[in-house]
């Protein structure tokens, strides 16, 4: 009776069930193929870089281009140089120089003076040269033996120029009355007399002979 009224719902059990779908409920499992993509590119895009790198790592030449090296002969490498034969030459022994001829030892006082002490090696005949010369204006010279100072063996006023030899086979005293003028030797050796024109004494003892017995040393 009421029919022509009702809605047409109502009328149609068939349409009663249906259940229309919510509008928030999840969508099937078709509509999700771009989820999976991103999810296989985020794995993949590592792979491919690791990829590649290995990729030039491996194809890269071992060794580099033949062209390139340069090659170095067998004959031009160095090789250690030959030991070199020790001599069978004995080597020659080196003798020590003999003692100089004429040495300064010391100064001694003799009576009031002062005389400088030399030890003369002597000649192979036992003896002694004495050489004075006086290079410039004029010097009295004398020379003695050591053990008789007050005899004179030789004695004189020289001016510049003269020479005088002497030969003593025992030690000898010298006296110089200006050192500055006068170039003495005694067996080819110089003995420096100083530029002051002052005397000087001078004792030449002979190797062969023992030291006066009546020598006092210096206090200097």
């Amino acid at each position: 009776q009421f029919a022509p009224q009702m809605p047409i719902d109502v009328l149609d059990p068939m349409r009663e069930s249906k259940v229309q779908p919510r509008a928030n409920a999840s969508p099937p499992l078709r509509s999700r193929p771009n989820h999976w993509m991103s999810f296989v590119l985020v794995i993949a895009f590592p792979l491919l870089i690791v990829a590649v790198i290995y990729y030039f790592a491996t194809s890269a030449p071992s060794d580099p281009d033949a062209s390139t090296i340069e090659r170095v002969p067998i004959t031009d490498t160095q090789a250690p140089a030959p030991p070199v034969p020790q001599s069978l030459t004995p080597t020659p022994v080196v003798q020590a120089p003999p003692p100089t001829a004429v040495q300064f030892r010391d100064t001694v006082r003799v009576g009031s003076a002062r005389a400088d002490r030399y030890d003369v090696a002597a000649a192979q005949d036992g003896s002694m040269e004495i050489v004075m010369t006086v290079t410039k204006d004029e010097a009295w010279v004398g020379v003695s033996s050591a053990q008789k100072r007050q005899k004179y063996v030789f004695q004189s006023k020289m001016v510049s120029g003269q020479t005088h030899n002497e030969t003593m086979r025992e030690s000898a005293y010298i006296v110089v009355g200006r050192a500055d003028a006068v170039q003495l030797t005694v067996n080819g050796v110089d003995i420096d007399l100083g530029d002051e024109p002052s005397p000087r004494r001078l004792w030449l003892e002979l190797s062969a002979h023992a030291p006066m017995v009546n020598e006092v040393p210096s206090s200097d």
